[in-house]
């Protein structure tokens, strides 16, 4: 029951050849996960991409307070991969004050004057503006380094997503289940009242707000949000999905069970690097998740995931669900 370390990225599985770039952001406090985080995410995207950057968010911090064993570990790391050919290239966030940086606003917000580059506990502003704008292709990936994917092989979440963006103008984003599939086939069951999506007859679940935790985004489209509003204190997902809602564009989550993604950021515990490997084993491969998982965002607490990886190493096996 070994983990697999190469990367398979094939969009010959799905007849989709449009041109898209993978991205990743990842900070010197993640350094731990990473060599196994970005192969895993990139192997279950199963979409041949013509890029594949993981961009470095060192923080708001000068650097001469910044932790530099870790930030050594994570460019260690990430030159191993580049090595690998797992990922293409990585680059740093820019230097909040820096006037690559104010380059980088101006394109989006057309200005960088007041603009609050970092939230406490979060990655910035800068993060998502850079990747977006340094995007080349027709189509932009990106993935958060705490999302856990299951795909089957023959199936691209990627490359169906780029199927609807072609085929439907209002679309703006794609996405896969947010969830392993729910009993009644509902895509998930954590949502926001106000914001709940809707079923849409083209076959899909619609919405009409942004979500940066993962996505494939159409850049043509992107074009049309900008310039983008700025209000102090606003993420720039929320700043997005005003202007997304007001133009007419909508997200499209994905109804296929084939390929999923869940949120396991408040799981801390499932990313120890004794825990890690297995799991990733467990749901890359056999697409397990624990009882009640269905249907939720979030993942569930650790101990209930920890305590069905102990089961099968008990029992010696790796059962599918």
């Amino acid at each position: 029951c070994s983990l697999l370390i190469g990367v398979s990225s094939d969009s010959s599985s799905t007849g989709n050849s449009a041109t898209c770039e993978f991205s990743v952001t990842v900070t010197p406090q993640e350094a731990d996960r990473v060599a196994l985080m970005v192969p895993h995410l990139v192997r279950t995207a199963n979409y041949n991409f013509t890029r594949r950057t993981v961009y470095v968010d060192r923080g708001p911090l000068p650097k001469k307070q910044q932790n530099l064993a870790l930030s050594n570990k994570l460019y260690a790391t990430l030159s191993q991969l580049v090595l690998d050919e797992v990922i293409t290239d990585f680059k740093n966030v820019s230097s909040p004050n820096s006037k690559r940086a104010c380059k980088l606003l101006r394109r989006q917000f057309d200005t960088c004057d007041g603009i609050e580059r970092y939230k406490t506990g979060t990655k910035g502003f800068l993060s998502f503006v850079q990747s977006i704008e340094e995007c080349s292709t027709d189509y932009c990936v990106h993935v958060d380094i705490d999302m856990i994917s299951h795909s089957t092989p023959s199936f691209s979440w990627v490359g169906e997503g780029i199927k609807l963006l072609e085929a439907h103008p209002d679309l703006l984003l794609s996405m896969a289940r947010s969830s392993p599939a729910a009993a009644d086939g509902a895509p998930k069951t954590q949502v926001i009242p106000s914001r709940r999506g809707w079923w849409d007859p083209r076959g899909f679940w619609a919405y009409n707000h942004m979500t940066t935790r993962y996505y494939v985004m159409s850049r043509k489209r992107m074009r049309q949000l900008l310039p983008l509003p700025y209000a102090p204190g606003r993420e720039w997902e929320a700043l997005a999905s005003h202007k997304m809602a007001a133009v007419g564009l909508l997200r499209a989550d994905l109804d296929q069970p084939d390929a999923w993604l869940l949120h396991a950021g408040l799981q801390p515990q499932l990313f120890a690097p004794a825990v890690l490997p297995t799991l990733l084993r467990r749901v890359e491969r056999d697409g397990w998740f624990p009882e009640g998982q269905q249907g939720r965002y979030d993942a569930l607490p650790a101990d209930l995931w920890l305590a069905g990886l102990k089961e099968s190493e008990d029992s010696d096996t790796c059962p599918t669900r």
